[in-house]
Protein backbone atom coordinates (compact mmCIF):
# COMPACT_ATOMS: atom_id res chain seq x y z
CA UNK A 1 0.00 0.00 0.00
CA UNK A 2 0.87 3.64 -0.57
CA UNK A 3 2.60 5.75 2.23
CA UNK A 4 0.73 7.99 4.36
CA UNK A 5 -0.02 10.82 1.61
CA UNK A 6 0.58 9.29 -1.39
CA UNK A 7 -1.97 7.17 -3.43
CA UNK A 8 -3.20 4.03 -5.26
CA UNK A 9 -3.37 5.70 -8.28
CA UNK A 10 -0.66 9.04 -8.96
CA UNK A 11 -1.61 11.08 -12.54
CA UNK A 12 1.89 12.96 -13.49
CA UNK A 13 0.11 14.09 -17.15
CA UNK A 14 -2.50 15.81 -18.66
CA UNK A 15 -5.02 14.21 -21.23
CA UNK A 16 -5.66 11.27 -18.85
CA UNK A 17 -9.02 9.58 -18.10
CA UNK A 18 -10.03 7.20 -15.86
CA UNK A 19 -12.95 5.36 -16.49
CA UNK A 20 -14.39 2.15 -13.83
CA UNK A 21 -12.05 2.02 -11.86
CA UNK A 22 -12.29 0.48 -8.23
CA UNK A 23 -9.44 1.61 -5.90
CA UNK A 24 -10.37 0.17 -2.10
CA UNK A 25 -8.03 0.25 1.38
CA UNK A 26 -5.54 2.51 0.67
CA UNK A 27 -2.97 3.25 2.78
CA UNK A 28 -3.13 7.29 1.58
CA UNK A 29 -5.57 8.74 -1.11
CA UNK A 30 -7.19 6.83 -3.57
CA UNK A 31 -6.99 8.53 -6.54
CA UNK A 32 -4.56 11.75 -6.68
CA UNK A 33 -3.52 14.43 -9.11
CA UNK A 34 -0.34 15.59 -7.97
CA UNK A 35 0.82 18.35 -6.16
CA UNK A 36 3.43 20.51 -7.29
CA UNK A 37 5.92 19.94 -5.16
CA UNK A 38 6.17 16.06 -5.77
CA UNK A 39 5.73 16.79 -9.61
CA UNK A 40 7.87 19.02 -9.61
CA UNK A 41 10.50 15.81 -8.38
CA UNK A 42 9.32 14.00 -11.01
CA UNK A 43 8.66 15.75 -14.13
CA UNK A 44 9.92 19.87 -13.58
CA UNK A 45 9.25 20.40 -17.61
CA UNK A 46 5.70 19.59 -16.82
CA UNK A 47 5.16 21.36 -13.36
CA UNK A 48 2.52 24.04 -14.81
CA UNK A 49 0.97 21.58 -17.56
CA UNK A 50 -1.39 19.29 -15.74
CA UNK A 51 -5.06 19.63 -17.40
CA UNK A 52 -7.64 17.63 -19.03
CA UNK A 53 -7.97 15.09 -16.59
CA UNK A 54 -11.42 12.82 -16.50
CA UNK A 55 -12.53 10.50 -13.69
CA UNK A 56 -15.87 8.82 -14.41
CA UNK A 57 -17.46 5.63 -13.13
CA UNK A 58 -15.00 4.86 -10.34
CA UNK A 59 -15.29 4.01 -7.07
CA UNK A 60 -13.28 5.11 -4.14
CA UNK A 61 -13.33 3.20 -0.78
CA UNK A 62 -11.90 2.78 2.55
CA UNK A 63 -9.34 5.16 2.02
CA UNK A 64 -7.05 5.81 5.16
CA UNK A 65 -6.88 10.04 3.91
CA UNK A 66 -9.15 11.45 0.78
CA UNK A 67 -10.73 9.67 -1.81
CA UNK A 68 -10.54 11.91 -5.36
CA UNK A 69 -7.67 14.18 -4.89
CA UNK A 70 -6.61 17.29 -7.37
CA UNK A 71 -3.83 19.52 -5.80
CA UNK A 72 -2.38 22.08 -7.57
CA UNK A 73 -0.41 23.61 -4.07
CA UNK A 74 2.59 25.01 -5.03
CA UNK A 75 1.93 26.24 -8.32
CA UNK A 76 1.19 29.38 -10.29
CA UNK A 77 -1.28 27.48 -12.31
CA UNK A 78 -1.93 24.53 -10.50
CA UNK A 79 -4.07 22.59 -13.34
CA UNK A 80 -7.13 23.26 -15.67
CA UNK A 81 -10.04 21.42 -16.83
CA UNK A 82 -10.82 18.96 -14.11
CA UNK A 83 -14.22 16.55 -14.54
CA UNK A 84 -14.84 13.88 -11.64
CA UNK A 85 -18.51 11.82 -12.99
CA UNK A 86 -20.66 9.64 -11.72
CA UNK A 87 -18.30 7.87 -9.19
CA UNK A 88 -18.79 6.79 -5.78
CA UNK A 89 -16.47 8.02 -2.98
CA UNK A 90 -16.99 6.57 0.78
CA UNK A 91 -16.00 5.66 4.16
CA UNK A 92 -12.73 7.47 3.54
CA UNK A 93 -10.56 8.89 6.62
CA UNK A 94 -11.31 6.69 9.11
CA UNK A 95 -8.56 7.19 10.89
CA UNK A 96 -9.42 11.43 10.99
CA UNK A 97 -6.19 12.40 9.01
CA UNK A 98 -6.43 15.35 8.27
CA UNK A 99 -4.88 16.15 4.56
CA UNK A 100 -7.88 16.19 2.21
CA UNK A 101 -11.62 15.29 1.97
CA UNK A 102 -13.30 12.79 0.39
CA UNK A 103 -13.18 14.97 -2.99
CA UNK A 104 -10.83 18.00 -2.81
CA UNK A 105 -10.21 20.12 -5.58
CA UNK A 106 -7.29 22.89 -4.55
CA UNK A 107 -6.27 25.66 -6.70
CA UNK A 108 -7.22 24.27 -9.97
CA UNK A 109 -9.11 26.38 -12.27
CA UNK A 110 -12.24 25.09 -14.55
CA UNK A 111 -13.77 21.85 -12.36
CA UNK A 112 -17.01 20.01 -12.58
CA UNK A 113 -17.70 17.20 -9.80
CA UNK A 114 -21.38 15.78 -10.89
CA UNK A 115 -24.04 12.73 -10.48
CA UNK A 116 -21.43 11.50 -7.65
CA UNK A 117 -22.17 10.17 -4.21
CA UNK A 118 -20.10 10.63 -1.55
CA UNK A 119 -20.88 9.34 1.80
CA UNK A 120 -19.62 8.26 5.08
CA UNK A 121 -16.60 9.74 4.98
CA UNK A 122 -14.09 11.52 8.05
CA UNK A 123 -13.78 14.60 6.90
CA UNK A 124 -16.11 16.70 4.38
CA UNK A 125 -17.41 15.19 0.91
CA UNK A 126 -16.60 17.92 -1.67
CA UNK A 127 -14.15 20.59 -0.94
CA UNK A 128 -13.33 23.14 -3.92
CA UNK A 129 -10.39 25.33 -2.01
CA UNK A 130 -7.32 27.57 -1.97
CA UNK A 131 -7.74 29.30 -5.46
CA UNK A 132 -9.99 27.05 -7.08
CA UNK A 133 -12.31 28.93 -9.84
CA UNK A 134 -14.73 28.59 -12.28
CA UNK A 135 -16.44 25.46 -11.27
CA UNK A 136 -19.07 23.17 -11.00
CA UNK A 137 -20.31 21.13 -8.48
CA UNK A 138 -23.71 20.09 -9.38
CA UNK A 139 -26.71 16.65 -9.43
CA UNK A 140 -24.71 14.55 -6.36
CA UNK A 141 -25.39 12.58 -3.60
CA UNK A 142 -23.79 14.00 -1.00
CA UNK A 143 -24.50 12.57 2.70
CA UNK A 144 -23.27 11.46 6.31
CA UNK A 145 -20.26 12.95 6.38
CA UNK A 146 -18.12 14.38 9.25
CA UNK A 147 -18.10 17.56 8.14
CA UNK A 148 -19.95 20.08 5.68
CA UNK A 149 -21.11 17.62 2.53
CA UNK A 150 -20.45 20.44 0.17
CA UNK A 151 -17.81 23.18 1.35
CA UNK A 152 -16.34 26.29 -0.77
CA UNK A 153 -13.51 27.90 1.05
CA UNK A 154 -11.02 30.21 -0.41
CA UNK A 155 -12.84 29.27 -3.76
CA UNK A 156 -14.22 31.87 -6.47
CA UNK A 157 -16.92 31.69 -9.59
CA UNK A 158 -18.65 28.66 -8.31
CA UNK A 159 -21.82 27.04 -8.90
CA UNK A 160 -23.56 24.74 -6.73
CA UNK A 161 -26.79 23.38 -7.63
CA UNK A 162 -29.05 20.12 -8.10
CA UNK A 163 -27.50 18.21 -5.45
CA UNK A 164 -29.08 16.28 -2.47
CA UNK A 165 -27.04 16.76 1.36
CA UNK A 166 -28.38 15.82 4.60
CA UNK A 167 -27.22 13.70 7.40
CA UNK A 168 -23.57 15.11 8.47
CA UNK A 169 -22.30 13.98 11.46
CA UNK A 170 -21.99 15.88 14.68
CA UNK A 171 -19.41 18.09 14.82
CA UNK A 172 -15.87 17.87 16.48
CA UNK A 173 -15.51 21.55 16.68
CA UNK A 174 -16.58 23.74 19.49
CA UNK A 175 -19.65 25.54 19.62
CA UNK A 176 -21.31 23.64 16.67
CA UNK A 177 -23.43 20.55 17.14
CA UNK A 178 -23.79 19.42 13.57
CA UNK A 179 -21.52 20.13 10.73
CA UNK A 180 -23.88 22.07 7.70
CA UNK A 181 -24.74 20.32 4.47
CA UNK A 182 -23.17 23.34 2.59
CA UNK A 183 -20.76 25.54 3.96
CA UNK A 184 -18.57 28.60 2.88
CA UNK A 185 -15.39 29.36 4.42
CA UNK A 186 -12.19 31.23 4.44
CA UNK A 187 -9.23 29.05 5.62
CA UNK A 188 -5.60 29.93 6.17
CA UNK A 189 -3.13 27.80 4.57
CA UNK A 190 0.71 28.53 4.12
CA UNK A 191 0.12 32.10 4.96
CA UNK A 192 -1.90 32.83 2.04
CA UNK A 193 -5.41 34.08 2.20
CA UNK A 194 -7.76 33.26 -0.70
CA UNK A 195 -11.21 34.80 -0.94
CA UNK A 196 -14.27 32.99 -1.13
CA UNK A 197 -16.29 35.10 -3.79
CA UNK A 198 -19.22 34.58 -6.41
CA UNK A 199 -20.57 31.46 -5.12
CA UNK A 200 -23.92 30.74 -6.43
CA UNK A 201 -26.41 27.99 -4.13
CA UNK A 202 -30.02 27.12 -5.67
CA UNK A 203 -32.06 23.98 -6.88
Amino acid sequence: PPSLGGALINIYASYITLDGLRCSYSGGHGIQRMSGSELYAKQPKAVEALSNTIIKNCEVDNSYDGGIIFDGHHLKNGGSNVVVENCKVHHGHRTGWMAHEAVSIRNVDGFSVTNCEVYENGKEGIDAKYGTKNGVIARNHVYRNKSANIYVDGASLIKVFGNICHDTWESSRPGIAKAPNIALGVETTNNKRCGTRDVAIYN
